[in-house]
Formats: C-alpha cells, sequence, structure tokens
C-alpha cells in the first residue's frame, strides 16, 4: 500500500443487513397506498408503546432518538429522483444516538466483549495518536426495517482536515467496524426482537398484512411464534460492507488512485479493472466488501449530500442480495426436507402430509414476494441506475436469483411428488381397512355356516346364501383396489 499518499478528507460508511424472516404480503395490500400508511401507523404506536412500557431495563428504548414511518427526509432532499415507491419498501425508519469513541468506552469494551484479541484500547491509542480530531464519532446510524424481512443499518464517521496515510485509513476502517458491531449489537437485537413481537401482535387471520414462514423454514421464531432471541442476534451485524468517500482533488486527480487503495480493497482491483466507473463528479470503484467513491473537495453541505446519494444503490443492491440468499437457504432447507420425506420406509403419511403443506405454502409465498420485489421500482437517476447495474454483476445477483427461481421449481415437483405419495399411503391404509373388514366378514360368515350345516335345516342353509354373495362382491371390490 502506497506510504506516501495521504487521506486528508474522508467518510467511512457502514452497511450491514439482517433478515427476520417477516413479509408484508404487496398482494394484500393491492399497491393501495391508504392500506400501507395504516400498517405503517399501526406498526409505529404499537412500537412506542412496547419501548416505552420496557424503557426501564432495555437500552434500546435509549439508545433511539427518533422513529418514522418515513426514511430520512435528508435522502430525499439529496436524491430527489427517487421514486415514492421506495417507501413501500421501508416499513419504519429508527435513527438512533451518535457513539463517540472514547478511551473510557473501549477499556469497557475490552472487559465486556467475549473476543480477547479486540484489544479496543491499544488499537483506539494506536489511531488517535495520528488524527488531529480527539473525538471520533460513529453519526447517522439508522435502521431501516424492511416489508421484505430486511433490517439495514447504516452509520458513518467523518474524517475532515486530517493527514492520516492510507495504511492507518485502513487499520481505521476496520476499527470502526469492530467498534459499530460491538456497541450496537445488542442494541439492535433487541429492537428486531420488539419489532417482531409487534408485527406478531398486529397479525390478523382475516386479512393478514404481514406473512410468516413456517416453522420448518426458519429458527427466528418457534412454531407457536415465539421470538428466538439467540437467533436473532447471531444475525444482528454478522458482516459488514464498507464504502469509502474520498473527498481530494490531488486524488481525484491521480491516475493510479485505486491503485493506491488496492489493499484496502482486498488487492481486487488489478483483476476488475473493468469494475472502475467515472461517472461525472467522481470515480468510483464497487467491490465485495469495500467500495470507494472519490470526488473533489467539497463544503460539508455538498459532502453530506454526496454520502446520501452514493449510499443509495449500496443499501437497495445489499437488502437484495441478502433477501434472496436468504429465500435460498430456506428453499435448499424445504428440499433437503422433501428427500428426506421421500427416504422415508414408513408409512407417516400425516407427516408427509404436514410437510407437504407447509412446503407448497413456502413455495407460492416466496415466488409472489419475489415478484413484489422486482415490481419496485427504486430510482430514475441514471447515474444510480448505472451503478445498480454494476453491483448487479458484481454481485451475481440476476444469477442467484434465477437459481432461486430453478429451486424453487424444482420444490414445486417435490410437492406434486409427495401429494401422489400421501395419496398411495392412503391407499395403502385404506387396503389395509377393508381387508380386516373383509375378514372379519368371513370369520363371522364362517361360523354362522357352520352353526346352519350342523342343524341341517335347509331353510336357515338358504338364507345364508345372501351374507356369503355379500362376502363374495366384498372380496372381489378389495382385488380390484389392490390391483389399481
Amino acid at each position: 500500500m502506497n506510504q506516501n499518499k495521504f487521506v486528508k478528507n474522508a467518510d467511512i460508511g457502514l452497511f450491514s443487513v439482517n433478515m427476520i424472516d417477516t413479509f408484508v404480503d404487496q398482494g394484500h395490500l393491492n399497491n393501495d397506498n391508504h392500506n400501507l400508511i395504516t400498517v405503517k401507523t399501526n406498526l409505529m404506536n404499537e412500537l412506542n408503546t412496547s419501548l416505552s412500557v420496557r424503557h426501564s431495563s432495555n437500552e434500546a428504548y435509549f439508545a433511539i432518538e427518533s422513529l418514522s414511518t418515513n426514511i430520512d427526509q435528508r435522502v430525499k432532499r439529496s436524491a430527489g429522483s427517487i421514486e415514492v415507491n421506495r417507501e413501500k419498501i421501508y416499513l419504519t425508519y429508527a435513527r438512533l444516538k451518535d457513539t463517540i469513541i472514547s478511551e473510557d468506552l473501549c477499556k469497557q469494551l475490552d472487559v465486556s466483549d467475549n473476543d480477547k484479541e479486540s484489544n479496543f484500547l491499544m488499537k483506539y491509542n494506536s489511531i488517535k495518536n495520528v488524527l488531529h480530531t480527539k473525538k471520533l464519532r460513529i453519526i447517522d446510524v439508522e435502521l431501516k426495517f424492511g416489508c421484505f424481512g430486511e433490517v439495514l443499518f447504516f452509520g458513518r464517521i467523518s474524517l475532515r482536515n486530517e493527514k492520516i496515510s492510507i495504511g492507518k485509513y485502513a487499520e481505521l476502517s476496520d476499527f470502526i467496524f469492530r467498534i459499530a458491531r460491538a456497541v450496537y449489537r445488542d442494541i439492535i437485537t433487541k429492537l428486531c426482537v420488539i419489532y417482531i413481537e409487534t408485527l406478531l401482535k398486529l397479525q390478523t387471520n382475516k386479512k393478514p398484512m404481514i406473512r410468516l414462514l413456517e416453522a420448518i423454514h426458519t429458527k427466528m421464531y418457534d412454531a407457536k411464534y415465539k421470538v428466538n432471541y439467540e437467533e436473532v442476534r447471531r444475525r444482528c451485524l454478522h458482516s459488514f460492507t464498507w464504502a469509502h468517500y474520498i473527498f481530494d482533488e490531488d486524488l481525484f486527480n491521480d491516475t493510479n488512485t485505486f491503485e493506491s487503495f488496492n489493499e484496502l480493497l482486498n488487492n481486487e482491483v488489478d483483476l476488475n479493472l473493468k469494475d472502475l466507473v467515472t461517472s461525472g463528479d467522481a470515480k468510483i470503484y464497487i467491490g465485495w466488501s469495500h467500495s470507494l467513491f472519490i470526488t473533489k473537495g467539497l463544503d460539508v453541505d455538498a459532502m453530506n449530500s454526496f454520502v446520501h446519494f452514493y449510499k443509495i444503490p449500496i443499501e437497495i443492491e445489499w437488502g437484495e442480495w441478502e433477501f434472496l440468499r436468504s429465500l435460498n437457504k430456506k428453499v435448499e432447507y424445504a428440499l433437503y426436507k422433501s428427500y428426506d420425506m421421500l427416504e422415508t420406509k414408513k408409512y407417516r403419511f400425516m407427516e408427509v402430509g404436514k410437510y407437504n403443506h407447509s412446503i407448497d405454502q413456502f413455495y407460492f409465498f416466496s415466488k409472489r414476494i419475489t415478484e413484489s420485489y422486482e415490481g419496485l421500482s427504486i430510482t430514475v437517476n441514471p447515474t444510480q441506475l448505472k451503478l445498480i447495474k454494476l453491483q448487479r454483476e458484481k454481485w451475481k445477483l440476476d444469477q442467484y436469483k434465477l437459481e432461486f427461481k430453478e429451486k424453487n421449481e424444482s420444490l414445486r415437483s417435490m410437492v406434486n411428488y409427495l401429494g401422489e405419495k400421501k395419496k398411495n399411503q392412503n391407499s395403502i391404509v385404506l387396503n389395509g381397512i377393508l381387508f380386516l373388514i373383509a375378514l372379519l366378514s368371513v370369520i363371522d360368515i364362517s361360523n354362522t355356516v357352520y352353526s346352519i350345516i350342523n342343524t341341517k335345516n335347509q331353510s336357515y342353509i338358504i338364507a345364508t346364501f345372501s351374507p356369503v354373495t355379500t362376502i363374495f362382491i366384498i372380496a372381489l371390490l378389495y382385488y380390484r383396489i389392490v390391483k389399481n
């Protein structure tokens, strides 16, 4: 990494997406904005009530700066091309309080953190010595609770009028990620649990707005929809992607700028020169874990607008990637359970029927929510659309979506096959019942015939003809059923 180049003004943006397996049924909403507003309002009222009731023991209550049914208004102002349909992706928007990174905080995290190798205080002191600012602060911390089960996290730190080497900048970037996860993980977990419980409370059988996956497809909650805290926490902030917004005219004009940041970008640049984009006021590189946006020096307001404008494509596409990844895992699990049912040698037709129904529901539901997602138009801005297209190619989203559809169709075929197996098992049970009836009838009539013959009464013998004929017909019917 080139140590002779320095970062003077920059923002480090952190993105994370958590999936909570709760989905708004867009089909029931019928694109009726009034109904969506009603759902959002009810959700907001219940969330506020739940948080207020628990505030004495819930740190999440104190971490919230504001709750809203709308996305951050600053995003709207800085990216006015966003269509109103973007409101249909997010149900609730939560703004969390800023975090000041201090020596005391790092000491506290070192004591409570399970990862004994984090060494927050040591890393903090190493970075603090090369920064002019005495207060590092994680700002603009927000959560967007999406209609498709995604919870998007964003936070950033701002460096202004610094002179930090690219090597130290990379070290700072990693440090901020570890701090953010340590500080916000439990808070966001508790918020997600309250959010899921609130959705469950609002659920109605007559016209359900929220669709929940069957318990066999999720560990987020059990068959009685009791939320699994540990599973929510396991998924919370489990992975991050970085966006680096650099405001420096010298770096912007440098023809080898991206190569200078290559180590920060996981040495991807040399292999992916086609992923470099020059778009008007910015040079852009879209990577798997790190993306880089370099522009000329701007004033503070322009810097903030720049960050908000270019963060939109990342949050949109990463949200969709996690959404598809989650569904892919679930459809793979459903296929596994289907094959497991096929291999059983016992006549567990009730169990086959149970899983068949669950898998059938999952097939239709997953198909509908993916179609709903595809139908949402997020932006018409050509720059954002260009970056979204680049991200889709980089993350192979279209291929991922195709694979999911193919697996889902395989699942549908398996559902049909399991249905046939259930019918066959039902037939076997029915045949067994008929056989027992026939056997009992034969025993009973044989006993009657034996008694009549012993009496040597001719009228009794004639009377026996009718039941004997009946048993013959039953036997013939059983033979035909078994043969078919």
